[in-house]
């Protein structure tokens, strides 16, 4: 007869516990993802571990003769492979023109901070006023915290780019990387860094680092970058990409003219037709670059 001692049988129930903790949780992960794309065809929905998580990869398959690459689309952190908007019209219409589109999901930024006043302070009127200046927007978290959420986003993204060569193999030739917002400004970092693989051109849409300093530099990191790039501004992007506008402009038109292309487009909601203006100016840039070899 064997023997299974005390530790044995505690070490054997902490196992099956984390196994079934393990296992539930991929069941909800699965079951969120199968809510998210429930109206998508399961042919088009991909999925990759990334931070011992399930995440979905949306692809969609080059249409008609011309089979030029494929499109990665990363939109703004808390935002879906499939976002209503840019991102969903991109996706399904790039197709028809050559290139397989592969959307991704990148991480939350976080949540936002709650500055509600309790109940109790209420009737403390006048006491411990905000010092932050009114036309400036309330900091999220301080500095470390800001690093911190940093590098734990970018840390997700290069996870999921290390991922893409497999998903990507059925469609060989050029690499467009289309990336929005905050999101863009990690990429910008992360390919000055060398982080993740240069796509062969690059499309921002509103880029941005969420402080200061790291938005003072965006221009002079994005200026260095040797990879073609189409930059994308609407009127209502984010204050801090307004903020870096002129500069990303002057320094990278600067420094690499025939491979900066600047364009405003507006991007509202409400404003589907610019969305096909947007496409049409990813291919008509993609379409020069390739031409130049």
């Amino acid at each position: 007869m064997i023997n299974i001692g005390h530790n044995t049988r505690t070490m054997t129930i902490k196992h099956l516990i984390c196994l079934c903790t393990t296992l539930l949780l991929l069941s909800e992960s699965c079951i969120a993802v199968e809510r998210q794309y429930r109206d998508l065809p399961a042919t088009e929905i991909k999925q990759i571990t990334v931070q011992q998580k399930q995440q979905s990869v949306l692809v969609r398959s080059w249409q008609g003769t011309k089979k030029l690459g494929a499109v990665i689309l990363l939109p703004a952190s808390g935002q879906s492979a499939d976002h209503p908007g840019l991102i969903s019209f991109v996706r399904r219409h790039i197709n028809p023109l050559g290139w397989a589109s592969i959307s991704l999901t990148p991480q939350d930024a976080g949540k936002q901070p709650n500055f509600a006043t309790s109940v109790n302070e209420v009737n403390k009127a006048g006491t411990k006023q905000l010092s932050h200046p009114n036309n400036q927007a309330m900091p999220r978290y301080s500095e470390e915290e800001q690093k911190q959420v940093n590098e734990t986003q970018e840390a997700f993204i290069v996870e999921t780019f290390n991922q893409l060569d497999a998903i990507g193999e059925p469609f060989p030739g050029k690499r467009v990387l289309i990336t929005l917002d905050d999101t863009a400004g990690h990429i910008i970092d992360l390919l000055a860094n060398r982080k993740v693989p240069q796509p062969d051109i690059l499309v921002l849409i509103n880029p941005y680092r969420p402080t200061e300093v790291q938005n003072d530099n965006l221009a002079l990191q994005l200026a260095k970058l040797d990879v073609p790039v189409l930059d994308i501004h609407s009127p209502d992007a984010n204050q801090r990409a307004l903020e870096n506008l002129s500069e990303r402009i002057a320094q990278t038109a600067k420094h690499r003219p025939y491979h900066y292309s600047h364009r405003k487009v507006m991007l509202n909601l409400d404003t589907p037709s610019a969305w096909q203006d947007c496409l049409d100016l990813i291919e008509g840039f993609a379409y020069r670059v390739m031409k130049k070899g």
